[in-house]
């Protein structure tokens, strides 16, 4: 049956307990601080709902049947889970595919642990921390660059493989910053617009990223504060000048050499330093960096009221997004801070294996994602003919047939 519950015993009067669903059975938990629907479970649904009913779908109205066999994937990701006591959710047999909402959001989850540990294995101070002798001081600038005006779908792919991306490592090679460079990241991020006149979406492939950079040394030796703050304010403004301009240029270039010469690129790069150099504000804006790009456009989608007469432009973009990121690095990091990138992974592995090794870690499915009703469901309630049908992949073509 669809409700295998157990009868559980009514509460002592007075007794604080929260009553919660695990495997089917209703338990009651009067030491345990958790709400009925832990958030995690919330965020997993949300993210494995659009994976499966708005990504996955999308690649199944391609007529090529390796779209086909990457929807077979998303749909398959995570099917199991388990909810632990303590709320948090693990996930089984992820497909770790990139246009996959859940695995990015995990990947971005991962990635917010890997930046908090990275700034304390910098091999210098950011100029507002406590200095600590014998190392460098060093300010950071943080960039939001596109190639200008949102671009058709059928153009994302070029503008991220042949525009954005070849244009990064050049500007860390200008003549203005290579001296004082100490690191980098680049992040990769795609958001939609508005519609274009033929009822496709327009695109804004853009890059987040940050760059570190030495202070000067005559800088150091400035023995005025008054004057060496004027100074390194001007530096600072020819830097962020410096590569605006360089920028922009190249855009104007590359765009060009591609014949797209009707697109404004005024406005192409948002370049500043952090309002605070400090490790705190450098971890911000690392972790903004690498919020996820899929799963960030994922939920900007979410939220939007698209009806089914939408689905036809969303899954002809998804399928521009699979084109267009086939191969390319979301996240890509220099020096310095490739450096700490690394200690900081090479620490979260060493933990993790050191928990995976514990006697006591038990893994057990506790939740089943049921494809009929778009949401996880206890392991005991789930039920294959009803929450798996065999046919369940030609109910998802009906449904597309429905909507186009």
């Amino acid at each position: 049956t669809m409700n295998k519950t157990k009868n559980t015993p009514a509460p002592d009067a007075g007794q604080a307990c929260v009553s919660n669903v695990y495997n089917g059975e209703i338990t009651l938990q009067p030491h345990l601080d958790l709400p009925v629907s832990p958030q995690s479970l919330v965020n997993t649904e949300l993210m494995k709902g659009i994976t499966t009913d708005q990504i996955a779908l999308s690649l199944l109205t391609h007529e090529d049947d390796k779209y086909r066999d990457e929807s077979d994937k998303l749909m398959s990701c995570a099917e199991n889970i388990q909810l632990t006591n303590d709320g948090k959710v693990r996930t089984y047999n992820r497909c770790k595919r990139r246009l996959c909402a859940l695995c990015s959001k995990i990947e971005a989850d991962k990635w917010a642990k890997i930046i908090d540990r990275a700034t304390e294995h910098l091999s210098y101070t950011l100029l507002h921390d406590p200095r600590i002798e014998g190392l460098d001081q060093a300010v950071a600038i943080k960039l939001t660059l596109n190639a200008g005006q949102t671009c058709h779908i059928s153009e994302l792919k070029t503008i991220i493989k042949d525009v954005l991306h070849p244009s990064w490592p050049s500007m860390m090679s200008i003549t203005a910053i290579k001296p004082h460079l100490l690191g980098t990241l680049r992040t990769t991020e795609i958001q939609s617009s508005r519609l274009h006149e033929d009822g496709t979406p327009l695109m804004n492939p853009h890059i987040h990223g940050v760059i570190l950079l030495k202070i000067p040394t005559e800088l150091h030796n400035e023995k005025c504060s008054i004057v060496r703050s004027e100074k390194l304010e001007l530096f600072i403004n020819e830097i962020t000048l410096t590569l605006s301009y360089y920028w922009k240029r190249a855009m104007r270039r590359k765009l060009s050499k591609l014949g797209l010469t009707n697109r404004s690129v005024s406005s192409c790069a948002n370049i500043s330093p952090l309002t605070r150099h400090t490790s705190s504000d450098l971890t911000s804006w690392l972790k903004y960096c690498t919020k996820g790009a899929v799963c960030s456009l994922a939920s900007s989608l979410y939220k939007e009221d698209y009806d089914d007469t939408a689905f036809r432009p969303i899954s002809q973009m998804w399928i521009a997004i699979e084109r267009a990121t086939k191969g390319i690095r979301f996240v890509s990091s220099s020096k310095d801070l490739k450096d700490a990138i690394n200690c900081a992974k090479d620490e979260i592995k060493r933990e993790n294996e050191d928990k995976q090794a514990r006697p006591d870690a038990t893994e057990r499915i506790t939740h089943k994602w049921s494809f009929t009703r778009s949401k996880y469901i206890p392991e005991t309630m789930w039920d294959q003919p009803i929450d798996k049908p065999s046919n369940h992949r030609v109910r998802a073509m009906m449904t597309i047939a429905s909507k186009m």
